[in-house]
């Protein structure tokens, strides 16, 4: 399988790190509007195939 690569047309973005995470209804009315106000935290990392 092909590795995904940038391009004129796609940014590629590593998201590995402490992500926050809270409930639907502890996220308020705009919650992609900032950091969420939790202390709920889950670390992320990219997947590799082998």
């Amino acid at each position: 399988m092909p590795k995904p690569r940038s391009t004129a047309t796609r940014e590629l973005v590593n998201l590995d790190g402490l992500w926050r995470f809270t409930s639907a209804t502890g996220a308020g009315e705009h919650p992609w509007a900032g950091p969420l106000d939790t202390p709920l935290e889950a670390a992320v990392h990219e997947l590799r195939r082998r």
